[in-house]
């Protein structure tokens, strides 16, 4: 009334009225918004932790894969060279028969000459000696 925002008594209670209101909700709002900026605050930090959680796992899970592809690596070049290894030993053994087969026919050739009585005193020597061997082998056993 004093100041002409009103004309009466009434109306300068609802003026009151309006403005206490007014204040109640600026004050509601306030209110409200400290809730939400403290609410996302704790929010962002749960994510913020829960990133980090997941990146650590995830950097653990990648050291423990790299190790293992570091493993295999090393089983992988084991084994080439074991197949490289057994790729010269199949040769030697070859080139070994082959000899072998090459000595086998030279006695052969050399034994043709020979009467069947001296070859089949040769095959007696040579299973007394397989037999022999067979002796020794099972007294050493």
């Amino acid at each position: 009334i004093e100041t002409g925002r009103a004309d009466s008594m009434k109306e300068a209670l609802q003026v009151v009225d309006r403005r206490v209101q007014t204040n109640e909700i600026v004050d509601a709002i306030r209110t409200a918004n400290d809730a939400i900026c403290q609410a996302i605050e704790v929010n962002a930090a749960r994510v913020a932790m829960l990133v980090a959680q997941g990146f650590t796992k995830l950097s653990q899970q990648m050291n423990t894969m790299s190790q293992q592809m570091n493993a295999i690596g090393r089983q992988v070049e084991r084994l080439s060279d074991q197949v490289a290894e057994t790729g010269q030993r199949q040769i030697q053994m070859q080139q070994n028969l082959q000899l072998s087969n090459q000595e086998l026919m030279g006695a052969l050739r050399a034994k043709s000459d020979e009467s069947s009585d001296q070859l089949m005193e040769d095959v007696h020597y040579m299973r007394r000696l397989a037999e022999n061997a067979e002796i020794r082998r099972r007294n050493n056993v």
